[in-house]
């Protein structure tokens, strides 16, 4: 009886003992985790900081005629969207592992701010250079949405990333959370009257507010760049 009850202490003590290593363990790869997030976050501040120091150097405002410039901006922005999306999706993959409940709302905004830069940024390129060859494809979902909202949005995302494999380098797609209470956000909702998400915002003119076929998204895609070009 008493190797009975000692065995079951041992026991007990030894489940304890493994069940807290694992709590700790887990934490410390969250931390680990949101460090990594943090340093990307920071690498992606200092390309951005490029980009911009870039462009103001050769006058913000000034239509740009030489083509070897608006070719090396352009590069530079389609490799500068390229990190935001892979970053994007590490943020993403880390938020579904999130079983401590570490928090990556800040991560989040962090991000989302650099997507809109990179927006502005496109923005601007396209208004600077003639024949940017590409169209601008926002985006606007809700990071916090119901079920039946997301079931929605993941529908258009998928979609758009068909559409962006498909089109590569020819379209910028970049997907902003409006619900993560940032001002600069809510200003350039407001700036062209956009009100309904998830809505898929093409080249600053043309709003989708709801799941549209492939080939008709694409038909538009392609009109603008026959528009542009």
């Amino acid at each position: 009886m008493v190797n009975t009850v000692r065995t079951a202490i041992t026991s007990g003590i030894l489940t304890l003992i493994i069940f807290t290593a694992g709590i700790f363990f887990g934490i410390e790869m969250q931390k680990n985790r949101v460090n990594e997030i943090v340093n990307d976050y920071k690498e992606m501040q200092i390309s951005w900081n490029d980009i911009k120091l870039q462009s103001e150097i050769i006058e913000k405002d000034r239509e740009i005629t030489n083509k070897e410039i608006c070719e090396n901006l352009i590069e530079n922005n389609i490799r500068f969207g390229d990190e935001i999306y892979e970053k994007g999706k590490k943020i993403a993959t880390y938020e579904k592992r999130n079983d401590f409940a570490t928090n990556l709302d800040a991560q989040k905004r962090e991000h989302n701010l650099l997507r809109l830069q990179f927006w502005l940024n496109s923005i601007s390129i396209k208004k600077r250079c003639n024949n940017t060859g590409y169209v601008n494809v926002v985006y606007f979902y809700k990071d916090n949405a119901t079920t039946v909202k997301r079931i929605e949005q993941d529908k258009i995302s998928e979609i758009l990333f068909s559409i962006k494999m498909d089109y590569g380098k020819e379209i910028m797609l970049i997907p902003i959370a409006i619900d993560l209470n940032l001002t600069s956000v809510t200003t350039a909702l407001t700036e062209y009257n956009l009100t309904k998400f998830p809505c898929v915002f093409i080249n600053e003119n043309i709003t989708i507010e709801k799941i549209m076929p492939k080939n008709e998204i694409e038909k538009i895609i392609d009109e603008q760049k026959r528009i542009s070009s």
